[in-house]
């Protein structure tokens, strides 16, 4: 578990993130998705089409843990607008950069996926939302390579495979901290490790990871825990509360890591019970949320 201790929300349609309202996870009972400090609207992230962009990030958060967050695709217009549903890392059309300590780094995937372009159709005011796995560049290396301040960006793709229009989130500030104890610093080391970076991308066990997921799915909680123990094999069921106190948040973890059509998303998602909400439960089916 982090040393970090409760995370706070930074919106990127509120510009950078506010860390003066506290939230456990990936929790939004403290944050809405507004952001916690909003100042007002902003035309940056905003497409021509009203589509707009939007990065979630919990900060501050350990070097210890994973980090997750979650973007989302808005149609602000007044018309039903349609769109590139290929809203993940792996497929190619989302980015993230993150720029601090390492100097300009873009989260990546392992291995890319091979995958035919799929539209769907935003309706005035619905949102297209996913979460998003924030560890590694494409190359396997650490995404946040030391304790520091990060500014993140995303960009999508909303006509899909390199057609356009692109369209970018605000900046959103991040603080990455050093662990403190033994514990936290052992698994630190362990999500800098290359076998585990792949399989906590896999959902699965690569390598010679398996005794740091063990550790990992012991020693932390939260989008961690849930990710530790399922790229180890032993996934969640209902009552774990690695994935069951906050449904968004868990949804977030597993939508971050297994791609639309993996039928893991719907057994998981019965087995944490996280249709119980209605938004958790559109994120695993990777539909819009009115």
């Amino acid at each position: 578990m982090s040393d970090s201790g409760m995370s706070d929300f930074g919106a990127s349609d509120v510009g950078m993130s506010n860390s003066g309202a506290s939230a456990a996870g990936m929790s939004d009972s403290a944050a809405s998705d507004s952001g916690p400090a909003s100042s007002g609207a902003s035309d940056t992230g905003l497409s021509d089409a009203g589509l707009r962009l939007v990065l979630h990030v919990p900060s501050p958060s350990g070097l210890d843990e994973v980090l997750v967050g979650r973007v989302s695709l808005t149609n602000e217009s007044t018309e039903p607008v349609s769109v590139n549903g290929r809203l993940t890392l792996a497929e190619g059309d989302l980015g993230v950069t993150a720029t601090g300590a390492g100097g300009v780094l873009e989260a990546g995937w392992p291995w890319p996926a091979d995958s035919g372009l799929r539209t769907l159709e935003l309706a005035p005011g619905a949102a297209l939302e996913t979460g998003v796995l924030l560890l590694s560049t494409p190359t396997s290396q650490p995404l946040f390579p030391a304790a520091g301040r990060y500014t993140l960006v995303a960009t999508y793709d909303v006509g899909g495979g390199g057609r356009g229009p692109v369209v970018a989130s605000e900046p959103v500030s991040v603080a990455r901290t050093e662990p403190r104890t033994d514990a936290a610093r052992a698994d630190r080391r362990a999500l800098q490790d290359r076998d585990v970076i792949q399989s906590v991308a896999a959902g699965g066990t690569m390598g010679t990871a398996g005794p740091s997921l063990a550790d990992l799915a012991e020693h932390a909680t939260g989008p961690t825990a849930l990710l530790a123990r399922l790229a180890g094999g032993s996934a969640p069921a209902s009552g774990d509360e690695a994935g069951s106190e906050d449904p968004v948040a868990a949804a977030a973890a597993l939508t971050a890591v297994l791609l639309p059509g993996d039928e893991r998303r719907e057994a998981l998602g019965a087995a944490l019970d996280l249709g119980r909400d209605a938004r958790a439960g559109a994120m695993l089916r990777a539909e819009p949320t009115p």
